[in-house]
């Protein structure tokens, strides 16, 4: 199996599937309504449902940025506002989270063998002066979802309370 083929599944594992750390963002998302995905908890940042735009902004930032390299920032770090507050517009939110990774996931299978070490940019490198290749890049869509999958985790409880 080709790197990117694993990695897609790692993408969509994460997003709908069964992540062996435990609970995928599709299964955290189970009995969520729009109430309960638009409430926010005192003290904290962010809602469930600006959890699931924030993550999905940042999916489709790295599809977009996959032919070229290059792809603008998503505005305020991919923290958007809910908009329309319904049953309607929430399903929709789910919706395009749960496309997002599935376009992405493909994309990645159509890279060709040899991608997954390339560099978007030549002089790219983390804090570490490691390269940041798109297989950094393209796992780092699993490794945020699961970030932040443990965040609606929580302000699920918080918010059951």
């Amino acid at each position: 199996m080709r790197d990117m083929e694993r990695v897609a599944i790692e993408i969509r594992s994460a997003a709908m599937g069964d992540p062996w750390y435990g609970v995928s963002v599709a299964s955290a998302l189970e009995g969520v309504d729009h109430d309960m995905a638009s409430a926010r908890v005192p003290g904290l940042a962010h809602s469930i449902w600006e959890q699931v735009l924030h993550m999905t902004a940042w999916a489709d930032w790295v599809e977009r940025r996959l032919p070229s390299g290059a792809a603008e920032l998503p505005a305020d770090g991919g923290w958007s506002e809910i908009g329309r507050a319904d049953a309607a517009s929430w399903q929709a939110a789910i919706d395009d989270l749960r496309a997002t990774r599935e376009r992405l996931a493909a994309a990645v299978e159509a890279l060709p063998d040899g991608t997954a070490d390339e560099m978007p940019k030549a002089d790219l490198v983390d804090d570490f002066g490691q390269p940041v290749t798109w297989y950094r890049i393209i796992s780092g869509v699993a490794q945020h979802d699961a970030y932040h999958c443990g965040q609606i985790v929580l302000l699920k409880k918080l918010l059951a309370r």
